[in-house]
């Protein structure tokens, strides 16, 4: 395996975190479909409840969505305390992906197995960079979490659009 020896990443490295990587990515876009479910499925109680909310686009606008949906309409306060928690971890969970999907490797610590990224921020016109530090268990932390989110947020759609249908 080619190895990225201007930041001291080797071939080993990459392939330790390959798989935390590529399971937190596919995970990030099962939440962001369950989410972008959850809001259509909630749509009609959501404007039944006189509130207005635009269609989210991003994860990052899903998460405020939901968010809201869930502070905010009556009917679905039974399942706000296990979303809002949930939120919570994604939000955590979404810096990680964010580093992987707008960053790039900038330093390795090989004696600690810490990264440090430069990551551009994708909203602003001036692409302005800012550093993250991972850790490579941090990484496979991520991607564990990454699953149980995905796994609660399927299930959650899934009993929302059965109580629905």
């Amino acid at each position: 395996m080619t190895e990225i020896v201007d930041h001291g990443v080797t071939g080993k490295i990459i392939k330790e975190i390959s798989e935390p990587v590529g399971l937190l990515m596919i995970n990030c876009t099962f939440i962001e479909q369950a989410l972008s479910a959850i809001f259509e499925i909630t749509a009609d109680e959501v404007y039944a409840a006189g509130r207005k909310v635009e269609r989210p686009f991003g994860l990052d606008d899903k998460i405020k969505v939901c968010g809201k949906i869930f502070r905010n309409v009556d009917t679905l306060a039974h399942y706000r305390e296990a979303v809002q928690s949930n939120l919570q971890q994604l939000k955590k969970i979404k810096v990680v992906r964010d580093t992987f999907a707008h960053g790039t490797v900038s330093k390795f610590e090989t004696a600690s197995s810490v990264f440090t990224f430069s990551v551009v921020n994708p909203q602003d016109d001036h692409h302005t960079l800012h550093e993250v530090r991972i850790s490579a268990d941090n990484i496979g932390n991520a991607a564990e979490v990454s699953y149980s989110l995905a796994s609660f947020f399927s299930e959650a759609r899934d009993r929302f659009d059965a109580t629905r249908n």
